[in-house]
């Protein structure tokens, strides 16, 4: 569901400037905009609901009255009220037990997820590729697999660009022309590649050795590799495109049923396959 954020200042006021971009998650409690008031007070607006920002209602230097739309969240399945009820009424224990919040950047990301789910049409093809030449190439240079998968999908991300690209509304997707790789890792970290498709193997290995100096945001797109078989991957607004591979081969992609179908995702997952089946191509 949608919810709109209206404004709750007295008079008039003007927009100072946007903290949020289209397309971003937003935290309940998270600055979306800042105002001025007449007398030249800075206000800032906090979002009371998490979600992502779906529509701008307003510009910067625009003058707003109380009560006018600011912004509009997608992706809300419960707006916070005053009158939420407690999560807790009517809970009947079942036996000893013990109260567990988790850290923050997985409640976030639990958060995230879930607005992502709701605001886009997630759709999955899958392929098994073939790491045979991979892991024999892995022999030779000591280069970790998430090299060899970065420099295949970043070059298919090239020629298919629809999965590297921003969906910010129903008239306005950008085809991004930089491909920056999210590597998500086990601690709930994201480190990102920036510019992986003008990068050898043995370049992108070096700086996923030290991923701890990577920086944690502005990807384009999401390339988990993980141990189980298979994953279902969830899309991280306003990104069109989320990779799993499994521990077996297994190639998984969570695309944006808006932005392409299951013929093109077939024929990208064809594209990194082959890539990845002819390895000797990446070192060229």
């Amino acid at each position: 569901m949608k919810y709109t954020v209206l404004a709750e200042h007295a008079g008039v006021a003007t927009v100072v400037g946007w903290e949020k971009v289209l397309g971003q998650y937003v935290a309940q409690g998270e600055v979306l905009l800042t105002l001025r008031t007449s007398d030249g007070t800075k206000l800032p607006v906090l979002s009371p609901t998490y979600g992502v920002l779906f529509k701008r209602s307003v510009l910067t230097q625009e003058a707003v009255e109380a009560g006018e739309p600011l912004a509009v969240l997608a992706g809300v399945t419960e707006p916070q009220t005053a009158t939420k009820p407690d999560p807790e009424q009517g809970y009947v224990p079942v036996g000893p037990e013990e109260k567990y919040t988790p850290p923050l950047r997985w409640q976030r990301l639990a958060q995230h997820h879930a607005a992502s789910l709701a605001v886009a049409p997630h759709q999955y093809t899958t392929l098994t590729v073939n790491l045979a030449e991979v892991t024999r190439l892995q022999a030779r240079t000591q280069a970790p697999l998430a090299a060899f998968v970065s420099a295949a999908t970043a070059a298919a991300l090239k020629r298919f660009p629809l999965f590297n690209a921003a969906w910010l509304a129903d008239d306005d997707l950008r085809l991004r022309r930089e491909v920056h790789l999210a590597l998500p890792q086990p601690d709930g970290t994201f480190p990102v590649v920036r510019d992986a498709d003008s990068k050898s193997v043995m370049s992108l290995a070096r700086e996923l050795t030290a991923r701890a100096a990577l920086p944690q945001q502005g990807a384009t797109f999401t390339l988990t590799l993980g141990t189980a078989d298979s994953q279902t991957p969830i899309l991280h607004q306003p990104q069109t495109g989320h990779l799993y591979l499994g521990g077996r081969g297994l190639l998984c992609l969570a695309h944006d049923a808006r932005v392409a179908d299951g013929f093109a995702a077939t024929d990208f997952l064809r594209t990194i396959a082959q890539s990845l089946e002819e390895a000797q191509f990446l070192f060229v």
